[in-house]
């Protein structure tokens, strides 16, 4: 991809930006769907929000709650699915897990600055972390539930965030 030049990479990242803007528009429609069913704030909730704004920001106005499907990570709707089963995973086990892992990424991982040009800055660069960060997901999960390197893997769940570094490359470039 690096040899392709900036126009290359620039039509990936405006690529990137229109996939974002169909799923943002795809969650919009949700929300209308949702919006007849249901409200999500009560009246005494909104009148609340109001009240509480005016006596700040007197000619401010109230807006739009939104609220994101179960199925975008990182949303409050996700993370509450995510909770609820591992729970039901828990009850199945009929104990607690056993162990829980956090992994987190490093912007200065060698194969990520081997990946991009020397002087470079990861963040500039977000295809090659988000790239990076996926291999090594799943070479960690591999290890850990498939070939059992921290024992006998009887169930396992596993809960992703959203890629901040790609979020944050589309929406700069």
């Amino acid at each position: 991809m690096f040899s392709l030049g900036k126009l290359a990479q620039q039509a990936i990242n405006v690529t990137g930006v229109q996939i974002k803007a169909r799923q943002a528009d795809g969650i919009m429609r949700h929300q209308e769907l949702e919006s007849r069913v249901r409200t999500a704030l009560s009246a005494d909730q909104a009148d609340y929000l109001r009240n509480q704004i005016h006596r700040q920001y007197p000619e401010a106005e109230l807006g739009r709650y939104v609220y994101h499907p179960s199925t975008v990570p990182g949303s409050r709707r996700y993370y509450q699915k995510q909770y609820t089963n591992l729970l039901a995973l828990k009850s199945d086990l009929g104990r607690n897990p056993d162990w829980f892992l956090t992994v987190t990424e490093d912007l200065n991982n060698p194969t990520i600055l081997a990946s991009i040009p020397p002087g470079a800055d990861p963040l500039d660069h977000p295809d090659v972390v988000a790239r990076v960060w996926d291999e090594l997901w799943a070479k960690i999960a591999d290890d850990v539930v498939k070939k059992g390197r921290l024992g006998k893997c009887l169930a396992a769940a596993i809960v992703r965030g959203e890629s901040t570094y790609a979020e944050a490359g589309q929406r700069e470039a």
